[in-house]
């Protein structure tokens, strides 16, 4: 349950946060805040579906693009999206 409440932490600060930030930390924090999201569901065995853990590795590894290449970074977002999108397609 704990780890529940670092999310909801996490998120809360990264709102705050975000209001003196660059513009582009905003989607940095949603992405992140998604991973840890596909990971909580992954430890609760209400994410069941191998592939969400396949897109959360695949945000770890891609998140730090915005930090030197916003079109990259603008096609990982793309790139998360439509396999959320194609995972959930099934549910």
């Amino acid at each position: 349950m704990r780890d529940f409440y670092e999310l909801l932490a996490f998120c809360s600060s990264s709102a705050l946060g975000c209001m003196d930030e660059p513009p582009i930390y905003g989607p940095l924090r949603l992405i992140d805040c998604l991973e840890q999201l596909i990971r909580f569901g992954q430890a609760r065995n209400i994410a069941g579906d191998p592939r969400l853990g396949e897109l959360a590795d695949y945000i770890e590894e891609h998140k730090l693009s915005c930090m030197y290449d916003e079109e990259e970074f603008r096609e990982t977002l793309q790139a998360v999206s439509l396999s959320l999108l194609s995972i959930t397609e099934g549910e």
